[in-house]
């Protein structure tokens, strides 16, 4: 059997800071809802387009990336394709809802920018052909 290859630099790191931030995620999900019951008029600054990419999107989103974490945690190589399909998808959403911003009354809708930008990166590092001859390693060792 052949030896794995090494683990790429920032693996592990990547994958802790993926899960730290899906639970703030899921913690503004649920203060947002909140503050929708406790203000009367709290989803009135956004848009219509995001506030249906955030209650249809943004749960389903949070769900694939935590399944999807778990498959790179333990080193499944369909975490990086089915990252490859969440990642853009997020993308594209907020490219949505930052045309809406530009196009309304809605300046607080610009600040997507920041998680497009995110996104951009996640897939520049994620898509390094190292993460997948280092999942394909280790699954001809096992």
């Amino acid at each position: 059997m052949t030896e794995p290859i090494k683990k790429p630099y920032g693996h592990s790191t990547m994958i802790i800071l993926g899960f730290v931030t899906q639970i703030f995620a899921i913690l503004i999900f649920l203060g947002s809802i909140l503050a929708s019951f406790s203000l009367e008029n709290f989803f009135n600054d956004f848009g219509p387009v995001y506030n249906i990419s955030f209650f249809i999107f943004f749960p389903i989103i949070i769900i694939l990336e935590i399944i999807l974490l778990f498959k790179l945690k333990n080193k499944n190589v369909q975490g990086i394709y089915m990252l490859k399909f969440v990642l853009p998808f997020n993308m594209f959403l907020g490219t949505l809802v930052l045309i809406e911003g530009f196009v309304g009354p809605y300046p607080s809708q610009l600040l997507e920018v920041i998680t497009i930008l995110l996104n951009i990166i996640l897939l520049i590092y994620w898509n390094n052909p190292s993460h997948i001859r280092y999942f394909r390693s280790l699954a001809k060792t096992s």
